[in-house]
Order: structure tokens, then C-alpha cells, then sequence
């Protein structure tokens, strides 16, 4: 269990935070903040590699904003979100 709190509160938490900074196209202090300034954040991306395909996405993506075309779960607690950008 996440240290403050369900692994499914945290889930919900974290995956709504980089939907918002994504499909609002906030990079400087959304996305990017996402690992550290995000519900729970350390509890679900304790390193940043979790994330760095996501990056990367988005940089190719020439600044549009993120879309998400897929959001599903694993066991309840790994989130499969998947995301457009262009």
C-alpha cells in the first residue's frame, strides 16, 4: 500500500494530474512536474524513466497537446494510458 494512501487513490491521483498538464499543454510546470509536484507522485513513478517515454512523445509532438487515445488499468494499479500528440 502507498504511503498516504490506496494504491488506487494514488493511481486515480496521478493519472489526472498528467491528463490535465497534457491536455491543457501545460509543459513547463505540468508534465515535467509531474514526478515531483503531483498527488503521489513519488509512490507511483519512484524514478524517472517511468516517464521518459512520455517525454519524448511529447517533444516530438512540436508542442500540441496531448490527447489521450486509451486509458485502462492493470491490477488495479498500473496505469496503461496511452497518448497522442500532432
Amino acid at each position: 500500500m502507498a504511503k498516504n494512501g490506496t494504491p488506487r487513490q494514488t493511481l486515480a491521483a496521478i493519472t489526472a494530474a498528467t491528463l490535465s498538464s497534457l491536455a491543457h499543454h501545460r509543459v513547463a510546470f505540468g508534465v515535467f512536474a509531474v514526478p515531483t509536484l503531483a498527488p503521489y507522485a513519488a509512490e507511483n513513478h519512484p524514478t524517472d524513466e517511468h516517464l521518459m517515454p512520455l517525454f519524448i512523445a511529447l517533444g516530438a509532438g512540436e508542442g500540441i497537446a496531448g490527447q489521450r487515445v486509451h486509458s485502462s488499468t492493470r491490477s488495479g494499479v498500473i496505469s496503461m494510458d496511452t497518448y497522442a500528440f500532432g
